[in-house]
């Protein structure tokens, strides 16, 4: 029911930040070390262990 609030009043809530945002990179010097950590992070995120590491310290 909520999120159909939202839908049509989107504009009663006013969102704030725990953390903000943090525009980060990584970059190598070594191809072959790049092409791991881009598997590795692929496999990473298809998990959604991202969102259960997020979920674990900031909540649902």
């Amino acid at each position: 029911m909520l999120n159909l609030q939202l839908k049509y009043h989107p504009v009663i809530f006013k969102t704030h930040s725990i953390i903000p945002p943090v525009k980060a990179s990584v970059g190598f010097h070594d191809k072959d070390i790049r092409d791991q950590f881009n598997k590795k992070l692929s496999e990473y995120l298809d998990q959604k262990k991202d969102v259960r590491v997020i979920e674990k310290h900031i909540g649902k």
